[in-house]
């Protein structure tokens, strides 16, 4: 007596289509840990930049900053900000009389601000060749917390080098 085998290809179907639904709950269960993670702010999702729009002026240019909020956060900033020069191995603070309005400013996810320096005008002593950066400090806070709970972000600081030729 032979016996048949008929139902053979349709539990190997269905065991496929068991193996199917785990990985796919598996990648879902990953995929809404991920999600949570990130809104929660304990993973953050891009970053913060500062740029200065050249590598090198003249003692008598104006710089262009652009400080770009790349993240999922928001940041929380002003228009205060610190120039320094690499002497002897050290980064030392320049007196610069920038004019600043002392507001806070908050960029959301993708905006970004714009910041003019005046060489000519903001060192308080005519600066001598070399290398420069501008330090700029700020707060990241989750996008969805409420407007003015800035004061307990996260502090932050970035540089932008740059050089001032003779």
């Amino acid at each position: 007596m032979k016996m048949e085998r008929r139902h053979e290809p349709e539990r190997q179907g269905r065991g496929r289509m068991k193996r199917g639904l785990i990985v796919g709950l598996v990648v879902l269960g990953v995929l809404v840990l991920v999600a949570t993670l990130v809104v929660t702010d304990v993973i953050r999702m891009g970053t913060v930049t500062l740029h200065l729009d050249r590598e090198a002026y003249r003692s008598y240019h104006t710089a262009t900053m652009t400080f770009r909020n790349l993240s999922t956060s928001v940041v929380v900033h002003g228009y205060l900000f610190e120039v320094q020069r690499f002497e002897d191995g050290d980064w030392v603070r320049v007196p610069f009389q920038g004019y600043w309005r002392s507001i806070g400013l908050t960029l959301r996810p993708g905006q970004s601000f714009e910041q003019e320096l005046s060489l000519r005008q903001g060192f308080v002593e005519p600066p001598e060749p070399g290398r420069y950066r501008v330090v700029k400090e700020f707060r990241v806070r989750p996008a969805l917390d409420g407007a003015f709970r800035a004061i307990h972000g996260t502090e932050h600081t970035l540089v932008a080098e740059f050089h001032i030729e003779g």
